[in-house]
C-alpha cells in the first residue's frame, strides 16, 4: 500500500522565515544563510538546481511515523524527494 503526496506549487510556499531559521540551526556558516533584506516573502528559486536542496531543508523534520505505529506495522517507510513523498509499506 502507498499514499503518495505531491505539494502543489511547493516551491512557491516556502516561508522564507522558517527556513532561515532552519538553516541557522545546521552547521552552515550564518554568511550563507542570511543576506540583505528584500519583499519577497516566499518560495524559493524556479528551475536552480538549489530549489530541491532548500526545499529539502524546509521539509527535512515532516513527521515520520515513529513512535504512532502498533509492532506489526514497523514496515511503514516514508520516502521524500523534492516536493513529493509516499508512505508505503508492503508485507
Amino acid at each position: 500500500m502507498a499514499v503518495l503526496l505531491d505539494v502543489e506549487k511547493a516551491f512557491d510556499r516556502v516561508w522564507h522565515g522558517g527556513l532561515i531559521q532552519k538553516l541557522l540551526d545546521t552547521s552552515l556558516p550564518p554568511a550563507l544563510t542570511i543576506s540583505a533584506p528584500c519583499l519577497i516573502r516566499a518560495g524559493v528559486p524556479q528551475g536552480s538546481c538549489l530549489s530541491p536542496e532548500l526545499y529539502a531543508m524546509y521539509t527535512y523534520d515532516i513527521p515520520t511515523l515513529r513512535g504512532y505505529l502498533e509492532d506489526w506495522e514497523d514496515d511503514v517507510m516514508l520516502a521524500l524527494y523534492a516536493d513529493d513523498s509516499t508512505y508505503f509499506a508492503s508485507s
